[in-house]
């Protein structure tokens, strides 16, 4: 029986109030409550940072869902240090119980501002939907209301921290967590386990640890393949898309590859084949595109916030 996850609108900033129903509660004490207490956290001392506080100023929540890979190295931790003890292991084991009868996941609690994701709340119920393989973890930030950007995009970012080799597992995660994000839960053909499942490698782009974009290869598999390369859109118009590109087709070529397959889904990715032909050309020179989209196509899907160098094939 498939997990059921809150029914809030990813990226929204919510007041108390309105998320009331999805509040986890320890002997009659909300985790909301648990939270503000320290509410907000000094991140090197992680202890009250009472210079940080504002007086009357209520903490609000924003709902983010990340994939699960992101927090796997936090959990088993976590996991370890609860199986040590009869009465962690029996409240991991109810909750586990608890969501296989279809009650909804109560997300966990995460500051904002904290670079490293630290779980503040939910601890037991984040290993809990560990145990059960779920690919996503529902989060609710806490933070200021002037903390959150009132756009879809990405404050402050510029450039993704690392490229980097990932497993097939982890981008169909990644794919998982798009499709709820980027398209409202409908699954595009782009990121369906049937074209990832004809690949056998894949790079992610990371920003501040979590996967912000990937692309996926067939080098040894079949026919040599450049074939999806997406974006999250709160991180898009920064050129990640092009390095993507970049770093798949230079494996390709030291693969000893001389013709790479992609199937252009989108203008950016055209634009994004162009702008390789400018600054890469020897890694250009492999590809062997085909047109797989109409003019104007991109605006009846919803994909023209594209950037000229940013795409999807």
């Amino acid at each position: 029986m498939p997990i059921q996850m809150p029914k809030l609108d990813e990226g929204r900033v919510y007041r108390r109030a309105e998320v009331e129903q999805y509040l986890g509660k320890q002997d009659g004490t909300s985790d909301y409550d648990v939270a503000a207490l320290h509410f907000p956290r000094n991140l090197q001392t992680w202890e009250h940072d009472f210079r940080g506080w504002r007086d009357a100023e209520e903490m609000v929540l924003q709902y983010r869902v990340y994939p699960m890979a992101d927090f796997e190295e936090q959990l088993r931790e976590l996991e370890e240090a609860f199986t040590r003890h009869a009465d962690h292991r029996r409240r991991i084991q109810a909750i586990v119980e608890v969501l296989l009868a279809g009650r909804p996941f109560y997300p966990v609690f995460l500051q904002q501002n904290d670079t490293r994701r630290r779980i503040i709340e939910g601890m037991h119920r984040a290993v809990a939907l560990l145990q059960l393989e779920s690919p996503c973890l529902p989060a609710f930030l806490t933070g200021y209301r002037n903390w959150f950007a009132p756009d879809d995009r990405m404050p402050g970012f510029d450039k993704e921290d690392e490229i980097t080799a990932a497993t097939l597992r982890d981008v169909y995660a990644f794919f998982l967590h798009a499709t709820r994000v980027d398209h409202q839960g409908i699954q595009l053909a782009l990121l369906s386990g049937d074209r990832l499942g004809q690949c056998d490698e894949a790079l992610v782009a990371k920003y501040r640890g979590t996967v912000i974009g990937a692309v996926t290869l067939a080098v040894a598999k079949g026919k040599p393949t450049l074939s999806t390369v997406y974006v999250l859109r709160q991180y898009r118009r920064k050129g990640v898309a092009y390095r993507l590109c970049e770093k798949a087709l230079t494996r390709f070529k030291e693969a000893g590859i001389e013709a790479v397959f992609c199937d252009v889904q989108s203008a950016g990715m055209e634009a994004t084949l162009r702008r390789l032909a400018q600054e890469r050309p020897d890694l250009r020179v492999l590809v062997k595109e085909r047109i797989g989209f109409l003019p104007g196509e991109e605006i009846e899907m919803g994909l023209s916030d594209e950037a000229p160098e940013e795409g999807e094939s």
